[in-house]
C-alpha cells in the first residue's frame, strides 16, 4: 500500500490540504474561522476501509498510465487494505469554516454548533 500511497504523492496529492484551508480563507478576507480536527483509525478488512479501497480502484488506473504505479503493486495495496484486519489506518480530517457573531454567546464561545454527520454536538457550554 505505502506504493500507492507513493504515487498520489508523486501525482501531487496534497494530504495536508485541510490545514491549509484557514490560511487560505483569511487571504480572502474572511474572519473568525474554525478549524476543527478528527483523526479517525480504521482497521484494514472493515466496512470504512473499503472507501479507500474505492479510491484506489477509481485513481489507480490514471496512476497506473502516469508510470507512478505498477497493476501489481496497486492489485497488491487494493486486497490488503479488503483483507488485512490487523493492519490500521489513521485517516485525518479537517473541517474549516467561517464564523459570524450570531453564532457566539456573549462568552465569545460558540452557540448551538450544527450537526455533525446527523449527530448532535456535544460541548463543555451550559445550556442557554
Amino acid at each position: 500500500m505505502g506504493r500507492v500511497l507513493e504515487a498520489f504523492d508523486r501525482a501531487a496529492a496534497d494530504w495536508g490540504y485541510g490545514l491549509k484551508v484557514p490560511v487560505a480563507l483569511e487571504a480572502l478576507g474572511i474572519e473568525e474561522i474554525v478549524a476543527e480536527g478528527e483523526l479517525s483509525v480504521m482497521p484494514f478488512g472493515s466496512e470504512q476501509a473499503e472507501a479507500l479501497a474505492l479510491l484506489f480502484e477509481n485513481v489507480g488506473p490514471r496512476l497506473i498510465a502516469a508510470g507512478l504505479l505498477s497493476d501489481g503493486e496497486l492489485d497488491d495495496s487494493i486486497e490488503a487494505v479488503r483483507t488485512s484486519a490487523p493492519t490500521v489506518m489513521c485517516s485525518p480530517l479537517v473541517i474549516s469554516t467561517p464564523r459570524t457573531k450570531a453564532h457566539l454567546n456573549p462568552a465569545g464561545r460558540q452557540a448551538n454548533p450544527p450537526p455533525r454527520n446527523g449527530l448532535p454536538v456535544v460541548t463543555d457550554q451550559e445550556p442557554a
